[in-house]
């Protein structure tokens, strides 16, 4: 392992993102930095393939602002995109069609008491410890609105089955909110060229700052300098089985949840409402988590007139068979749940 001066060494295995802010924060603090992946490139799922009708993410397609995302665009030298404004309207599906406000009369009285509640009564809402995103949900806001709103907002972020998911992890930034700077403004942000321009810039940045990266690498063979594991549960868990067994084998335990995104442009059709995109509660028992309306989102995200980019996910942790289906049957559930919406 080389050194560079009296700096001392620091390893990050995994390049996505998570690696390489990682080694990026490790690099300012005055570490010499090695960075060890096993694919040929960086960046992990996070990427933008150019194509003749648009730009399509591979997996998220922006980060949500803050204080630290505004100083590293900045560092990269990247202007913050930020969405249309007509990405502030939302949809969640119920029985017929997409809606903005999917809860009933009584429904919406419950959700208003719980709002109540919450600002003169906390203590009584607030999350028990070991209760469940649902079991909370339908304790302090009703049946509806946690079926409507709670769980399939959630779902769209995590992918995870409610009466599995922590609320009291989940809500803690809302009953105990996060100190320190402020954004400049909040929401969802991108790079002009898409998450693969952030990628791309932030290696250029490391390079350029003396960081060392090796692709095709199997691992490591011992742990001898600070070093830090950037990737899944289960990628950690194979890199660590010769080094610390024991460890090793309480990460494999950890559950992964499977996710499919699939981008795809289509014909504009006026009966596709404009906004962010439509959350499919589990109830109306759709194939896909969600769709993304691209185009309404970010700016210059296709490239001929009259197409629309959706990007539609798949799976999450009822679906464990996702990953194991080709792209005709792929295609052919998320052609049969655009049909229905």
């Amino acid at each position: 392992m080389t050194n560079s001066g009296d700096r001392p060494n620091a390893v990050v295995v995994g390049a996505g993102f998570t690696g390489l802010v990682t080694a990026y924060a490790l690099e300012r603090k005055g570490y010499s930095v090695d960075v060890y992946e096993r694919a040929e490139r960086e960046g992990g799922i996070l990427g933008t393939t150019e194509t003749e009708s648009g730009l399509a993410e591979s997996g998220a397609n922006a980060f949500l602002n803050s204080a630290r995302v505004e100083a590293l665009f900045e560092d990269l030298d990247i202007p913050l995109t930020r969405t249309l404004p007509e990405a502030r309207v939302r949809y969640i599906f119920r029985g017929r069609g997409p809606t903005r406000w999917p809860l009933s009369f009584l429904g919406a009285v419950r959700l208003i008491v719980f709002v109540i509640r919450f600002l003169f009564l906390r203590a009584g809402v607030s999350p028990r410890a070991g209760e469940s995103l649902s079991l909370w949900g339908r304790r302090v806001m009703g049946e509806e609105a946690t079926e409507y709103l709670l769980l399939p907002a959630f779902q769209g972020i995590y992918a995870g089955e409610g009466l599995r998911l922590s609320a009291t992890l989940l809500m803690k930034t809302i009953f105990f909110p996060r100190v320190g700077p402020k954004p400049k403004f909040r929401g969802s942000v991108s790079a002009p060229f898409g998450m693969g321009e952030v990628i791309k810039k932030l290696r250029q940045k490391l390079e350029s700052r003396g960081v060392r990266f090796h692709f095709r690498t199997d691992g490591l063979s011992a742990v001898t300098d600070l070093t830090y594991f950037c990737g899944s549960a289960s990628q950690a868990a194979e890199s660590l089985s010769r080094i610390d067994p024991e460890l090793s084998q309480l990460l494999s335990r950890v559950e992964m949840v499977p996710l499919v995104s699939v981008t795809g442009f289509f014909p504009a059709d006026p009966r596709v409402k404009t906004g962010f995109g439509v959350l499919f509660p589990p109830r109306e028992r759709f194939r896909s988590l969600g769709v993304l309306y691209n185009h309404s989102i970010f700016p210059h995200r296709v490239r001929q007139p009259g197409i629309l980019s959706e990007t539609w996910i798949l799976g999450g942790a009822g679906r464990p068979e996702i990953t194991g289906l080709d792209n005709n049957q792929l295609l052919e559930e998320i052609l049969e749940d655009r049909k229905r919406l």
